[in-house]
């Protein structure tokens, strides 16, 4: 996978193995302006999807106007945690959606 859309808009997907946000390591990042997800390479591929829900959860609050929730990670980190095991536990939503 290589980009993904965000309410109408193109985000690439970029793996690096080491991420800083901040002067600060991190598993990824989002920069709105550019329309790319930077996820870390070097950790399981688990984390790196768990990582691109989370970024993609900032994007969509992003994307919907919603930028006093969209950097807000006491709001992102919970849903998105949520929303990776939700679609985990529910892979026939997914068939379903595709139709």
């Amino acid at each position: 996978m290589k980009k993904i859309k965000v309410g109408g808009i193109n985000y690439e997907l970029i793996a690096k193995e080491n991420l800083e946000d901040k002067n600060e390591s991190v598993w990824g990042f989002v920069e709105y302006e550019s329309s790319k997800i930077y996820v870390r390479s070097n950790i399981s591929k688990q984390k790196q999807l768990q990582t691109i829900i989370h970024e993609s959860l900032h994007a969509i609050l992003h994307e919907s106007g919603l930028d006093d929730y969209a950097n807000d990670e006491k709001i992102v980190t919970p849903l998105s945690n949520m929303l990776h095991q939700f679609l985990k536990d529910n892979p026939s939503l997914l068939n379903e959606l595709k139709q």
